[in-house]
């Protein structure tokens, strides 16, 4: 997992999921890897895109 930050400076997990086919990102709120997968950003609601991340 690595760590990356919304545009607004929320920490977000990002995992990455391997398949014969594909790679998908799996997106985690909060301070820990183990939290709760999200498509928004907690803090300010921004849909959360790979490309966008920081």
């Amino acid at each position: 997992m690595q760590q990356r930050f919304c545009t607004c400076g929320f920490s977000v997990w990002v995992e990455y999921r391997f398949t014969p086919s594909n790679c998908i990102a799996v997106f985690r709120s909060g301070d820990l890897p183990q939290s709760a997968n999200v498509t928004r950003c907690p803090c300010c609601g921004q849909r959360i895109h790979i490309d966008e991340l920081r």
